[in-house]
This record gives C-alpha cells, sequence and structure tokens, in this order.
C-alpha cells in the first residue's frame, strides 16, 4: 500500500469516525501472520492430505483477499482478509473437521438472513410496481377473459412511463399471476367455447 492510500485509509476510517483504524504496516504484518499460520498448519502432525489441500486452499483464498486488499483498501477486503486469514489461523489449531464445520455454520448464520432481507427491500423498492399494477387493472377490466400472457404482453404496450423500467414479459407474466392469486386483480374468466 501506498503512502497516499494509507492517509486516505487513516482519515476515512479514523476511530473518530466510529469505523476501522488502518495503521500503514497492516497489509505487511497480515502477509507475515497468514505465511506463520500456514507453517504451523502444514506442519501438524499426522495431517492428512486431504487436511493439507484445505489448508493450501485457505491459505490461496486469504492470499487473493491480502491481494485486493492491497489493490483497493477497505472495510469489506479488510473483513474478506481476516476470514480468510481466520480459517487458516485455525486449520493450525482445530482438529481436521471442524474447521469445515464452522465454516459452514458462519454461512450459515450470515448468509440466508442478508439475503433474505435483501430480497425483501428489492421487492418493496420496484418503482415499476405501481405503474404495471394500474395498467392491469385496467387491461383485466376490459377484457377479463385474457391469460396472463396476453396481461403481460398489453401491460409492456401500454408503458408509459420510463422504457428502461418495464419489465421482461416472464417478469410481468409472474406479476399478473400473483396479483390475480393474491386477490389485487380480477381472476381470469374462461370464455365459453362451442
Amino acid at each position: 500500500m501506498d503512502d497516499a492510500s494509507e492517509e486516505q485509509l487513516s482519515a476515512a476510517d479514523s476511530p473518530e469516525g466510529g469505523s476501522l483504524y488502518i495503521v500503514s504496516h497492516d497489509a505487511t504484518n497480515a502477509s507475515l501472520v497468514l505465511q506463520a499460520a500456514v507453517e504451523s498448519a502444514l506442519g501438524r502432525s499426522g495431517l492428512t492430505e486431504d487436511a493439507r489441500r484445505e489448508v493450501l486452499f485457505d491459505a490461496d483464498l486469504a492470499a487473493v483477499k491480502l491481494r485486493a486488499f492491497r489493490n483497493a483498501p477497505n472495510r469489506g477486503a479488510v473483513i474478506a482478509l481476516a476470514m480468510s486469514a481466520l480459517f487458516v489461523g485455525l486449520r493450525a489449531l482445530m482438529p481436521e473437521g471442524q474447521v469445515a464445520g464452522l465454516r459452514q455454520q458462519l454461512r450459515a448464520e450470515h448468509g440466508r438472513p442478508g439475503g433474505t432481507e435483501s430480497g425483501k427491500v428489492r421487492r418493496e423498492k420496484r418503482e415499476w410496481v405501481p405503474h404495471a399494477t394500474e395498467l392491469a387493472k385496467q387491461i383485466c377490466s376490459e377484457h377479463p377473459d385474457w391469460s396472463h400472457g396476453k396481461v403481460a404482453e398489453e401491460i409492456a404496450i401500454g408503458w408509459k412511463l420510463n422504457p428502461d423500467i418495464c419489465r421482461s414479459h416472464r417478469t410481468l407474466e409472474n406479476f399478473v399471476s400473483d396479483r390475480r392469486k393474491s386477490g389485487q386483480l380480477p381472476q381470469r374468466t374462461r370464455s365459453l367455447r362451442k
């Protein structure tokens, strides 16, 4: 890391801001600590070939994270580097299977809630929904026997807002289906064929 990026990090992430504070030699120290952890993990007695491969995999992953940190020092890079280095260090101290279990548990506990939350937020922020709902209500009242696909096609044709936010045909078709199932749009009436 050069002096300019170190100063930028120190100013942007200083303790006064309540964020992460990075001193100038952290990348070098991280490299040395990572190397020592790998040597310690590989030096364990009774290490199986699978465990050796896992140590080397974790070490490679940590090295990639270290390079990313050096190229673009930010909070995300620091956290990724710390997690990778932590797993290499744990391999030096813990029995073989426990580290893999910890990694899976960490992913399960922290990945799922974030993904669930981002999905909820994304659905709430869909700016195209009110306009599509208005068009769908109008089309379904005029043509109650039309299929979800035909209604979706007419929504796209009648789109009056920014064309960049008009969704794909499949998305609009699923949207119409969901709205009909939830009762926000009238159910399709079947035409009587003879």
